[in-house]
């Protein structure tokens, strides 16, 4: 009997995943002169090529030209391709073994990877932002000149800071559950100088948020959203300006607006 990868007797080869490394597994026994051989593909999803064709932004074209010599594998009588078939369902290790010499597995990474590192599922985050902005309108498009009553300058500022910290754990499963505690302060600054050099009006708000979400894998597709959250806003001064008096007043303070949020939703992944 003549052993595997003869011309009477091809070597046939199972590769899981249609990525790049699948196909390059493909060129790399094509290379093998001596060598005869017959490949399957195997593919989750209906269409070949992996992250070329579905994680290549749109303004990177020229990333995606390596598939042209994909396609010249998959013109050969020695390949087929096999898409909608997901490994461990519709088709199993010991179908692959009872047909093949070799089977390759080329699909990456799936999921995470925990490395149940203490601490590893806490997420802090600590920021500041400062926003401003100068809006003018001239008389014309020399910009040289604000004399008509359509004409303005005004000057936005604004500084925020704050922090958040989430937490997530799995329990029951398929359950994963996330709660989450964010703190902004924000103080909003705007200065009208044109036509009227106004006073600087402030606004300053505490804001709260208090979330909670589960994450539940209902099937091996599908997973289901829930959750609630609680905004809290504290706003510690609002000014407004009083032009025939020619000053600036407190709007209102210290007024606290809470929401309160739920939702749910189903997802189904990739």
């Amino acid at each position: 009997m003549s052993q595997p990868g003869s011309e009477s007797q091809p070597l046939r080869v199972a590769i899981i995943g249609s990525g790049p490394a699948g196909f390059y597994t493909v060129s790399n026994f094509l290379k093998q002169e001596d060598l005869h051989v017959q490949m399957d593909m195997f593919e989750r999803l209906p269409t070949p090529f992996g992250l070329v064709r579905a994680g290549v932004a749109p303004d990177h074209q020229k990333y995606k030209t390596v598939t042209r010599g994909y396609h010249k594998s998959t013109a050969l009588a020695s390949f087929r391709f096999f898409g909608n078939v997901e490994y461990g369902k519709q088709v199993t290790l010991e179908d692959l073994q009872r047909h093949y010499h070799q089977i390759i597995f080329a699909t990456g990474a799936q999921s995470d990877r925990s490395l149940d590192i203490p601490g590893g599922s806490l997420k802090t985050r600590v920021f500041y932002d400062r926003y401003f902005s100068d809006l003018r309108s001239y008389d014309d498009s020399t910009y040289s000149t604000q004399t008509r009553n359509s004409s303005f300058t005004s000057i936005y500022l604004d500084d925020s800071f704050g922090s958040g910290i989430e937490y997530n754990m799995g329990f029951a499963g398929r359950h994963n559950l996330k709660g989450a505690v964010h703190y902004k302060f924000d103080h909003h600054r705007e200065h009208n100088i044109h036509p009227v050099n106004e006073a600087v009006r402030h606004m300053k708000d505490h804001f709260i948020t208090l979330g909670i979400e589960d994450n539940w894998e209902s099937s091996g597709n599908t997973t289901i959203i829930g959750g609630i959250n609680l905004s809290i806003r504290d706003n510690i001064q609002a000014d407004d300006y009083d032009s025939q008096e020619d000053s600036i007043f407190p709007f209102h303070a210290n007024r606290d607006i809470v929401a309160v949020q739920g939702f749910r939703g189903s997802g189904f992944k990739g």
